[in-house]
């Protein structure tokens, strides 16, 4: 295993580059460059909708007042569009 964030057993030891990390959804190349997991590093990133949440790759719901993109992304399962932007009701 490459990082003791890594939890995945065919996690690549380094990486250049995000599509380095193979198919390992969930990780992005971190700026050590080893496969990190970006479910869990406090910012939106990858696909995710808001911070740590929603997105396909991330077990996690967003709470109520955080962004999201679809129903899906909430863990109420509503995405209100009224404000011009996704936010979880």
């Amino acid at each position: 295993v490459a990082s003791a964030e890594c939890v995945a057993a065919d996690c690549p030891t380094s990486c250049n580059g995000d599509l380095d990390c193979g198919n390992l959804q969930g990780f992005l190349c971190g700026p050590d460059q080893l496969c990190v997991p970006y479910c869990f590093d406090g910012v939106t990133d990858g696909d995710e909708s808001g911070v740590d949440c929603g997105g396909d790759a991330c077990a996690a719901r967003c709470a109520t007042g955080q962004t999201c993109s679809v129903h899906a992304d909430c863990a109420s399962g509503f995405c209100d569009y009224g404000s011009g932007y996704g936010i979880c009701r």
